[in-house]
């Protein structure tokens, strides 16, 4: 992207294979999704060994088709209205290494939507990203990566709309909140993923277009 150009936010379809069942549609969003939150919402620490491993499979099944019922554009806040945002979150934090990596997919994928990168926000979703930016797996850390700048682009965005042009020089950078995944997206533009180190390099990007469009 030239300097001239603002980022746009992206989606993240590896990490949410297989594809969705041909009744997953966007008309039956409200549905399926109700009945996945349900399911990505049971404990999994209660009961029998057996029972939590269970639990843990039916929840990592019901957040991939969360994460893919989030690429739909028109499905999007019915996840959000359902309840989905609080289970994504918990999952990408305390998950399976597979349930946290497809957690992550389903933020960033909601997170394309400017009001639904602000709930998330507002839900502690940051953290949980920041979280897997290191300490999980390389395509866990790629998700968080997309998940971040998706989340600086809309931080951006808002602040442009809300602040009058003239004081942007002088006001808090409306990245501050997410300047704690500066450090771990510069460690993870190293790694030995390519794809993670092109979605930390993206994200830095991201914050690096806040910075120009505020200086000039």
């Amino acid at each position: 992207c030239s300097e001239a150009s603002a980022p746009s936010p992206s989606v993240d379809r590896a990490a949410t294979a297989p594809r969705l069942p041909e009744t997953c549609s966007a008309a039956a969003a409200p549905g399926v999704a109700s009945g996945c939150v349900a399911a990505a919402s049971s404990p999994t620490a209660s009961g029998s060994e057996s029972d939590a491993a269970i639990a843990a499979v039916t929840a990592e099944a019901a957040v991939t088709i969360l994460a893919r019922l989030a690429l739909l554009p028109e499905a999007r806040s019915e996840l959000s209205a359902c309840g989905a945002l609080p289970p994504l979150i918990a999952i990408a934090g305390a998950g399976s290494a597979r349930a946290r990596l497809v957690a992550a997919a389903a933020l960033t994928n909601l997170t394309v939507e400017p009001a639904l990168a602000a709930a998330v926000t507002e839900a502690g979703g940051t953290a949980a990203l920041m979280r897997l930016l290191e300490g999980s797996s390389a395509a866990a850390a790629e998700a968080a990566a997309r998940g971040i700048r998706n989340l600086a682009i809309a931080a951006t965005a808002a602040a442009a709309d809300s602040a009058p042009r003239e004081s942007e020089s002088e006001a808090e950078s409306p990245l501050q909140p997410l300047s704690a995944a500066i450090p771990p997206l510069a460690r993870l533009v190293q790694a030995p993923s390519e794809p993670a180190r092109e979605a930390a390099a993206n994200a830095l990007h991201a914050f690096a277009a806040d910075a120009t469009g505020r200086a000039a």
